[in-house]
């Protein structure tokens, strides 16, 4: 991660090539400490992002959680997004965020997580209950996964927390 951020914010100016060659050794000749605390800042820094949009505008009454639930309807999200009524920004939670904390005229992107988008469709009680039931689905399929010899089981079960990280 450290090396992809050191890629990442390097300047514009400089070649794809010389960011990767220059990212690369950088990290393979020092220890930057500070580099690991970013990689932690950036979630951090959306979640404060979007209680602010929260505190000042309210919440989004779930139009981005509609985008993601949509994702398993072939064109669902592209639906979704085209129809104001139920996602009234026109972009998902990842480029909202994006262009509400840096600008439209950026080089990269926020991101997002989980809890940040939790909070900006439905703040505390969106996050308390949206954990607890991921909580659930996930000790769920760990039961299912351990304690069944189904090969099937346990690839879904190590597809889903693959995708976690």
């Amino acid at each position: 991660m450290t090396f992809v951020q050191m890629v990442r914010t390097k300047e514009v100016n400089y070649s794809y090539k010389e960011r990767l060659e220059d990212g690369l050794s950088q990290t393979k000749h020092e220890k930057v400490w500070y580099s690991y605390a970013g990689d932690l800042s950036g979630s951090v820094r959306t979640l404060l992002g979007a209680y602010d949009y929260a505190s000042h505008d309210g919440h989004t009454y779930g139009s981005f959680s509609a985008v993601r639930l949509s994702t398993v309807v072939p064109y669902g999200p592209s639906l979704v997004l085209e129809t104001p009524m139920i996602n009234k920004h026109g972009m998902n939670s990842s480029d909202f965020l994006s262009d509400y904390m840096l600008g439209t005229q950026r080089n990269h992107g926020a991101g997002t997580s989980i809890l940040v988008d939790l909070w900006l469709d439905f703040l505390a009680p969106g996050v308390i209950v949206g954990m607890f039931l991921l909580g659930c689905v996930l000790s769920y399929m760990e039961r299912r996964a351990f304690y069944s010899f189904s090969i099937y089981v346990n690839y879904v079960y190590i597809v889903f927390l693959s995708s976690s990280v």
